[in-house]
């Protein structure tokens, strides 16, 4: 399955302990350290480095469709108190155009950072961060399904050190799973917190119906869930299916960055 070599391939590269040391990590990282695809990660590498270059020429483009408009706003200021016609529609596209360049500005952003997610094979990750960029990056494919998407971050800082793509392509399946089986009208909160002492990522969902135990138990058995919770074990993680309204990621053996919390 496609699916499952892109997984693997991602998991892989997974080497613990930024000093070498295995610390608080998982063995699965260094059993499989001997069997890293180097071949694998220069792709996914020159795949990011291309990617986060072609945002960069995007936003240059925005940028310059941005300044554009604000001279056609300068210019219709103008004439606002002379004989225009159709001057309100002509300046009601222009705040158009602004804030549709506003948010391609910020897909861009988030592109940008999720294209160097493979710069390097292990880092820290700020989950307040995570979610933010992944529901930015994933709410189409949820809206497709006719399921909103929103988050919601932790006052505190929760900052994990492992493999970024490894870790995004978890949540993502998470998410994917679960999107894939609500009914439409649906709607999850992905929401970064501690829990028993632990780093967790929570999926919280409402459905407008009246079993949600059963659209879980559809999603819980669903091979993109199964993917999803093998690969959370690779990272030091669990999934947990015992949240009355949604599932959590809760990472146990997965190293924290105690500084920076």
């Amino acid at each position: 399955m496609a699916v499952d070599r892109v997984w693997r391939a991602s998991v892989e590269p997974l080497l613990g302990d930024l000093d070498g040391e295995q610390g608080g990590c998982p063995a699965p990282f260094f059993e499989r350290e001997q069997k890293m695809n180097q071949t694998t990660a220069r792709e996914l590498a020159f795949f990011g480095r291309i990617t986060a270059g072609f945002t960069h020429e995007i936003k240059n483009i925005l940028a310059i469709i941005k300044e554009s408009s604000g001279l056609m706003e300068d210019l219709l200021s103008l004439t606002k108190d002379e004989p225009f016609p159709h001057w309100e529609r002509f300046s009601h596209r222009v705040e158009v155009i602004k804030q549709q360049v506003q948010r391609g500005v910020e897909l861009a952003t988030h592109l940008n950072r999720f294209a160097h997610s493979p710069d390097e094979p292990v880092s820290p990750i700020d989950l307040n961060d995570l979610t933010d960029q992944l529901v930015r990056l994933s709410e189409r494919f949820a809206r497709l399904k006719e399921v909103g998407l929103t988050r919601s971050g932790s006052n505190a800082s929760i900052v994990l050190v492992t493999s970024p793509v490894a870790l995004q392509m978890t949540v993502f399946l998470l998410l994917e799973s679960c999107w894939n089986q609500m009914p439409a009208g649906s709607a999850m909160e992905l929401r970064a917190e501690w829990r028993e002492r632990h780093p967790c990522l929570l999926v919280r969902m409402t459905v407008p119906v009246d079993d949600l135990g059963a659209v879980k138990q559809h999603i819980a058995t669903s091979e993109g869930f199964t993917v999803a919770r093998q690969s959370a074990h690779e990272l030091g993680g669990q999934m947990l299916d015992d949240i009355p309204d949604g599932f959590a990621l809760l990472f146990t053996e997965t190293r924290v960055d105690q500084q920076a919390g």
